[in-house]
């Protein structure tokens, strides 16, 4: 059985590699921080 899809599961995915071929604002990188480490099903989970 796969793993549910979520926004947080696509960040821990993709958000590495895009990050290091795209320029990103303090902000965005904030943003895909908080994304990857939220707790809450609110917030990304």
């Amino acid at each position: 059985m796969s793993k549910d899809c979520t926004i947080q599961n696509v960040f821990h995915r993709f958000y590495p590699s895009f990050e290091s071929t795209h320029s990103i604002s303090p902000a965005q990188r904030k943003a895909a921080y908080h994304i990857m480490n939220c707790k809450t099903g609110a917030f990304g989970v």
